[in-house]
């Protein structure tokens, strides 16, 4: 049951300023490799964005930087849940099924020294409190697998690619957990609330706060044993910890795995007061009803065909629809991009003549080219500025809405795109709130859809951007009706692998954002405070945005402000953090 290893890797750790640059060899290895972005897009009727927008990924991922902290890992174990459960084999949803593009993603809690007390932290009882709460949580310590013919399911759930999962068997992976030391003290890792000052975004990948890329399962192309759920300690020299994850997404969005990672620590810091008992510490009701989603499609689902009325409905959300078979390039510059379709879907696209649509416009994106992430805080006073640059409260956008389209639009003046170029940004939408009747906030997994907000570049970047950028993400929220919601989940429930069409697409043209703003991310207190600094990962990948929630007193983000990391070429990084309106407007 449990496993045991010892690994050490040399180095220093990095400072907080950074230079730009990364090298050729490691951006094609960032582009290559397979640690997806991650999203959650927060809408001012929902100020939690709990219920609101929740989830997301990029077809791109970047490689984990290795690690220039000498990092020692003494402990690899197997955790399974404390109550074992009965033997249950069960579909993931239609929106789960479409995230076996995105692998994994990866986030990390920082958490500064107890002086006063015993560290609780320590492995028994970290390793008892994951194994409690995960009694919660049964199915985050099994298999998950694609679709296979002998599975009991509706047709719909057992077509090309779809995401089942098995627990309750001998066999299950569990979740992996490490406990790690470091040779350096967390402070470095923790950047300051001072605005204007630009610092690394990757300095925690390179301190190797993460478990292992490999840790995880991967689904596509080709299915790998491991866990779904992977968690690291790590005690750094002046007894502060960072606690890492990196978790499927078929298995969770933003919102989940932060909804799991304060119910852990909930459970982990009542175990802590009553001495390391576990018997009366209650666990968190978190049904796991994938299905709750499905029902509310449109149509019949197991259908060979979808409703030409259901397409109509569909048609009215904007989203950038990619064919990935459509021009299937094996290798950009050494990189070995996409493959065409699985042949038995080959052929049967050919029996049913469904055309394929538009391929990726290959050619806006530079995977050869050096690419920096950076992070920057804004204060609330700069946050209001550029709410107010957009029109404010009278323009019908949120504060949201302009921060988001600030970036946007400074990404777009840095890359000097001839005028009428169409440019687009894509906003994660989550759907708990939005189905009717909606779905419960605490409900678990990748409940979110890739939207399009589009514009002209010169109108983005030109006079009155602001209020141009803003309104177009606000409009494309708006669009996600009850309705249209219905039938996209009926749309993606009848494609022929949910890996064809990419809903997004990085580089000159297209930017990528992910937003864990108002996601919870500093609720989870483990007995010493709440996190000190917390983030996700920020891959190194051309055109890629992440807003962050910061600690403070403030009732709401917007009276505590904000951290934005951008993921550029180091050419269009420069542009935008010498941009006279990054932070004055």
């Amino acid at each position: 049951m449990w496993r045991r290893r010892s690994i050490t890797s040399g180095g220093a750790p990095p400072p907080w300023r950074p230079q730009l640059g990364g090298g050729r060899a490691s951006q094609r290895r960032a582009a290559a490799s397979s640690l997806p972005f991650f999203a959650h897009f927060v809408d001012d009727d929902d100020p939690t964005g709990r219920d609101e927008h929740q989830g997301a990924s990029s077809l791109f991922s970047a490689a984990p930087s290795p690690s220039l902290t000498l990092l020692h890992r003494f402990s690899l174990q197997r955790i399974f849940p404390r109550a074992p459960a009965p033997p249950t084999t069960k579909a993931l949803s239609i929106l789960d099924s479409t995230c076996s593009a995105f692998f994994s993603f990866a986030a990390a809690k920082l958490y500064l020294a107890v002086l006063d007390r015993p560290d609780p932290f320590t492995p028994a009882l970290v390793e008892a409190s994951l194994a409690h709460v995960l009694s919660a949580y049964p199915h985050w310590a099994g298999r998950l697998r694609l679709a296979k013919s002998s599975d009991q399911g509706r047709p719909y759930q057992t077509r090309f690619g779809r995401i089942w999962a098995d627990w309750g068997s001998s066999s299950d992976p569990g979740v992996v957990l490490s406990f790690a030391k470091s040779d350096t003290p967390l402070a470095p890792l923790v950047p300051p609330l001072v605005e204007g000052e630009i610092v690394d975004g990757s300095a925690l990948e390179r301190a190797g706060v993460y478990p292992e890329l490999s840790s995880v399962v991967a689904l596509r192309p080709s299915p790998t044993e491991a866990p779904a759920l992977a968690v690291q300690i790590l005690h750094f020299t002046c007894g502060g910890v960072a606690v890492g994850f990196r978790v499927s997404h078929s298995l969770a969005d933003a919102g989940t795995l932060n909804r799991f990672v304060a119910d852990w620590a909930d459970v982990h810091r009542a175990a802590l007061a009553a001495g390391g008992a576990l018997d009366d510490v209650p666990l968190p009701d978190r049904p796991f009803e994938p299905e709750a989603l499905d029902q509310h499609a449109t149509g019949d689902l197991d259908a060979d065909e979808l409703d030409e009325a259901v397409e109509r409905e569909y048609a009215k959300l904007p989203r950038t629809a990619l064919d990935l078979w459509a021009d299937p390039v094996r290798h950009t510059d050494g990189i070995a991009v996409i493959s065409g379709p699985d042949p038995s879907m080959d052929a049967l696209e050919a029996a049913l003549g469904r055309p394929r649509g538009s391929p990726p416009p290959w050619s806006t994106w530079h995977p050869d080219q050096p690419v920096s992430v950076r992070s920057l805080f804004l204060s609330p006073p700069t946050l209001e500025r550029i709410w107010a640059a957009a029109g404010g409260r009278e323009g019908g956008v949120s504060p949201h809405d302009a921060l988001v389209g600030h970036f946007w639009r400074l990404c777009v003046r840095a890359r000097n795109l001839a005028a009428g170029t169409e440019v687009r940004i894509t906003p994660a939408v989550g759907v708990r709130a939005r189905l009717d009747p909606p779905l419960s906030p605490d409900m678990i997994g990748s409940n979110f859809v890739l939207l399009a907000s589009i514009s002209m570049s010169d109108k983005v970047a030109g006079a009155g951007g602001e209020a141009v950028a803003a309104q177009a993400i606000r409009a494309t929220i708006n669009s996600a009706t009850p309705s249209a919601l219905s039938a996209l989940l009926a749309h993606e429930a009848h494609t022929l692998d949910p890996l064809q069409v990419q809903p997004y697409f990085c580089g000159e043209e297209h930017t990528s954002m992910s937003s864990w703003i108002g996601a919870g991310v500093y609720d989870a207190d483990f007995g010493s405070g709440p996190p000190v600094y917390a983030e996700g990962v920020m891959p190194a990948v051309d055109g890629m945005l992440l807003f962050e929630d910061v600690p403070g007193e403030g009732r709401t983000w917007l009276e505590r402000g904000a951290r934005v990391k951008l993921a550029l070429r180091d050419e269009v990084m420069k542009k935008v953090l010498a941009d006279p309106e990054l932070l004055c407007l």
